[in-house]
């Protein structure tokens, strides 16, 4: 191989290098959501679900608490998209 050939070759490895480099750094930087905003959607579920629910003498919040930190698990553990999981029929 040519003297030219390595020196582009070692160039665009290079330039391929940096740019990664560049865009690794750019999306570090990109501002995350604020965690605050997802709570105050859960806590108006929750209010939602306790005030005006239909039989609410049935309810009991540790059940519900469980399932709802069970389904976040579930979701961030699980390798494929929850979109594209079988329908489970039980709460296990």
């Amino acid at each position: 191989m040519s003297k030219t050939a390595k020196f582009v070759i070692s160039m665009l490895l290079v330039a391929a290098l940096a740019l990664s480099f560049g865009i690794g750094y750019n999306l570090g930087n990109r501002a995350f959501p604020d965690s605050a905003q997802g709570l105050e959607s859960v806590e108006q579920a929750w209010n939602f679900i306790f005030n005006d629910y239909v039989d609410r003498e049935e309810l009991d919040a540790s059940i519900l608490s469980e399932a709802a930190s069970g389904a976040c698990w579930r979701y961030w553990m699980t390798p494929i998209p929850p979109t594209l999981m079988l329908k489970s029929t039980s709460w296990a």
